[in-house]
């Protein structure tokens, strides 16, 4: 339907960071410049990243964000229409599925990662975040940091888990190891949401492409909210450095440590 697709096609060819698809890479040990090998990967990149567009474009609805803002364009729900954003998303993450399904691989690691990708994103895991921090939000619950803890493990934790668990799948790993490189996933993506609490306080909407300040307006918790800017800085700079320590622990092969070592601080360097 060219509608559907055209709206699909604003919101992915939009920009982004494409963090997670990068982590799956670094993960399988391949190097994105490299395309020898990549017939499998390239497939499982795009589902993480329908799935990460997709969220957003259902956390920029009226009815959950509201938000008018993103990549540095309109939302797709302003873009085009309300119905269209919703259809948009919706049709993004069952292709994300669709699409692992099709890959040429044997039938138990696709049931793997399609496993790992539906736990990551789904009831149990970002679609849980997302519920944890409205209901917050519209209930005006007594903030905790337990309760932020919970929202950033789900909401933005479990899917960069996913892109790490997803990419040792794709090596082989043990299952001990694929549990590893889980949990590492699980670190990156909450350091990645502890920056981003600071930065929608402490930047501008031009340097991040949506709107500022909106975290605060809206009464949502997070972290400066939670324990002021300066508390929160410094708890971003303590987890850049249990994460230097957790990936000198990792599986790794030496030509690929250099890149984990850079890692947290790359994340980290954001607020700088």
């Amino acid at each position: 339907m060219p509608e559907l697709a055209r709206s699909m096609d604003y919101v992915l060819s939009g920009g982004g960071k494409r963090l997670r698809p990068a982590l799956l890479f670094l993960c399988a040990e391949v190097n994105p410049d490299h395309f020898k090998d990549q017939n499998l990967l390239l497939p499982a990149a795009f589902a993480l990243e329908a799935i990460h567009t997709y969220s957003l474009v259902h956390d920029d609805l009226p009815a959950m964000d509201n938000d008018d803002l993103r990549r540095g364009r309109p939302t797709c729900h302003v873009a085009f229409s309300e119905w269209e954003a919703i259809l948009a998303g919706d049709a993004l993450n069952t292709l994300a599925f669709e699409t692992l399904a099709s890959l040429d691989a044997a039938a138990e690691l696709r049931l793997d990662l399609i496993r790992m990708l539906a736990g990551s994103a789904g009831h149990q895991g970002m679609v849980a975040g997302q519920a944890l921090d409205l209901f917050y939000e519209k209930n005006h619950l007594s903030p905790t940091e337990e309760l932020l803890y919970r929202i950033h493990r789900k909401k933005t934790g479990a899917l960069f888990a996913a892109a790490a668990g997803m990419g040792a799948l794709f090596r082989a790993c043990p299952e001990g190891q694929v549990s590893q490189f889980f949990s590492i996933g699980m670190q990156l993506g909450q350091l990645f949401q502890w920056v981003d609490d600071l930065l929608d306080a402490t930047s501008t909407s031009e340097d991040l492409g949506k709107t500022i300040g909106k975290d605060a307006k809206a009464g949502k918790l997070s972290a400066p909210l939670l324990m002021g800017l300066a508390r929160a800085e410094a708890h971003v700079r303590t987890e850049e450095k249990n994460l230097q320590k957790a990936v000198e622990q990792l599986p790794v092969s030496p030509r690929f440590l250099p890149l984990w070592r850079e890692l947290p601080s790359f994340l980290g360097n954001r607020l700088r």
